[in-house]
Order: structure tokens, then C-alpha cells, then sequence
């Protein structure tokens, strides 16, 4: 289960698609990590669009990226 605190719905610099791959991302399987390829997959979007969101996200210190992946920090 994730939660999603009042702080990200209401941030303005996050846009919608940003919040809905951020969610993805929390609710993968840890042990699989989740892949760009993945992403474009689930959010039907382009690698580009992904690449530009998760940029965004680690920006403004939602993600960080691991060894293996990406971290949501929700």
C-alpha cells in the first residue's frame, strides 16, 4: 500500500502524467526493478516523455536513482 501525502497532489511543479509515473514507480515489485521500457508500457508514453518526467521527479526530490532503478520517495 502507498500513501500519497497532500504535499504531492498540490505541488505545482509535478504535472499529472509526472504523478501517475511517480505512483508506478512506488507501486512496482522491489525486487523487479521497473525500467524505462516498462514505464512506456504502463503510461503509454514515449522513452523521451519518460526520460523528461523522471528528470522533473528526481529534480524536485521525489526519485532518486539506485543501482537498480529508481526510488520513489513518497
Amino acid at each position: 500500500m502507498v500513501t500519497i501525502p497532500r504535499k504531492l497532489i498540490q505541488d505545482k511543479r509535478i504535472s499529472i502524467g509526472e504523478r501517475s509515473v511517480l505512483i508506478t514507480i512506488a507501486l512496482a515489485d522491489k525486487r523487479e526493478p521497473i525500467t524505462i521500457e516498462d514505464l512506456c508500457q504502463y503510461e503509454g508514453r514515449t522513452k523521451r516523455t519518460i526520460r523528461k518526467y523522471l528528470k522533473n521527479l528526481m529534480a524536485c526530490g521525489y526519485l532518486e536513482k539506485t543501482e537498480n532503478g529508481y526510488l520513489a520517495n513518497i
